[in-house]
């Protein structure tokens, strides 16, 4: 029996994709802004890990996958920054004009 290969990237995609629905049904039964915020935190590990297991054979373009890649890490850790000023209600985070 051939050896089963198995990509991390591909699997902690799809444990954050579980992650993020299990915790939409739980904004969904108790309404609270900051489980919706970090519901898509998790949402966003989900295409930061996808993204960087495909394979490009340009060196180019694989530079600028992992720039998108560390940007969409850099949102998702603002959002759970966000998603802990909501909890805590300090706001901090403010809707700034």
């Amino acid at each position: 029996m051939a050896p089963l290969v198995l990509d991390p990237r591909v699997a902690g995609a799809f444990g954050a994709a579980i992650v993020s629905g299990l915790l939409i049904l739980q904004w969904a039964h108790r309404r609270k802004p900051f489980i919706l915020v970090w519901a898509a935190g998790w949402l966003l590990i989900a295409p930061e890990l996808l993204i960087l297991s495909v394979p490009v054979s340009s060196p180019a373009l694989q530079h600028s996958i992992v720039g998108i890649s560390q940007f969409l890490g850099v949102c998702g850790s603002l959002l759970f920054l966000w998603s802990a000023d909501l909890y805590r209600q300090t706001r901090y985070v403010r809707h700034g004009c």
